[in-house]
């Protein structure tokens, strides 16, 4: 899987073969790029199918899409590694998009949960990448209200 999600060919395969037989088929292959979110998300082939494997767990699987979330924003210096690739940086921006679109409770909640950890992270240069992020996203309509606020009231400049 690790090859093959790398590859230049290889990660649209791995995208095909989870979009053709789905979750329970591919399982093994899933839970791998969810263990390995943040070494996957740094480059720019395996990133893609981060993105993919994200946008189709917030769609099949709410619980591992849950944990995925978790694993970028909450473990110690992830959301940090990622910051510094831009091909990450899409991956983040892909993720909050992608909770803000909800109308899941649960994931309202955890949406709440990520604006908190963003405030709160103490490094200036990366509050200001995700106050980029977030800025992106409001520009191209992807964010509700509950971000906009908070992306507004943020103390990046």
């Amino acid at each position: 899987t690790s090859k093959l999600t790398y590859d230049q060919y290889g990660n649209f395969g791995i995208q095909e073969i989870i979009k053709i037989y789905g979750y329970d088929a591919c399982r093994k292959i899933i839970s791998k790029i969810c263990e390995h979110v943040v070494d996957f998300s740094v480059f720019k082939f395996s990133s893609n199918v981060v993105d993919f494997v994200i946008d189709y767990l917030s769609k099949n699987k709410k619980e591992k899409f849950v944990y995925v979330i978790n694993k970028i924003f909450y473990e110690e210096n992830n959301l940090s590694e990622m910051l510094k690739s831009k091909y990450a940086t899409y991956v983040i921006e892909n993720s909050l998009s992608l909770l803000d679109n909800s109308k899941d409770e649960e994931l309202i909640d955890v949406k709440m949960k990520v604006i908190s950890a963003l405030n709160e992270i103490p490094n200036i240069k990366e509050k200001k990448k995700i106050f980029k992020i977030m800025r992106n996203l409001i520009e191209q309509n992807k964010m509700n209200m509950i971000f906009r606020n908070k992306a507004m009231n943020n103390n990046c400049n």
